[in-house]
């Protein structure tokens, strides 16, 4: 579990890491549409996870 969150929070870095060369190097930047509120969700629920674990 804690590999499968390191490797979603390193592609969430990357993914930054790609947004801000688009503000400094012109870089164009490709959007696509996505369910915000279903990645919220996950995000906690991962998070709750962690917690009743301890």
């Amino acid at each position: 579990m804690v590999r499968q969150n390191v490797l979603w929070l390193q592609d969430l870095i990357n993914q930054l890491l790609e947004f801000r060369k688009t503000e400094t190097q012109n870089r164009k930047l490709s959007v696509t549409r996505g369910n915000i509120a279903a990645l919220v969700k996950e995000v906690g629920l991962k998070y709750r996870e962690l917690q009743i674990k301890r």
